[in-house]
């Protein structure tokens, strides 16, 4: 059976966090806080790869996964 549940998040437009410090009530880290994880949208395969960071070298903001922007209700 298949539901569908409409939960609000607090983010910003591209990224886990609405601003400095303020992140996602479900975004997780894995490896001791070093990679950041979503706890909504838990990859079963890929898990290090769900939210990554601008720039690349990983010192930016941790990005939406495309779970999450994919399932975005647009207004």
């Amino acid at each position: 059976m298949i539901k569908h549940l409409n939960i609000k998040i607090n983010c910003g437009e591209r990224t886990c966090a609405s601003a400095k410090g303020k992140f996602c009530k479900f975004m997780g880290s894995i490896k001791f806080g070093q990679i950041p994880l979503c706890m909504l949208f838990p990859s079963q395969l890929e898990p290090y790869t769900k939210i990554t960071t601008t720039p690349p070298d990983g010192l930016g903001w941790a990005l939406r996964c495309e779970e999450c922007l994919k399932s975005e209700e647009k207004k």
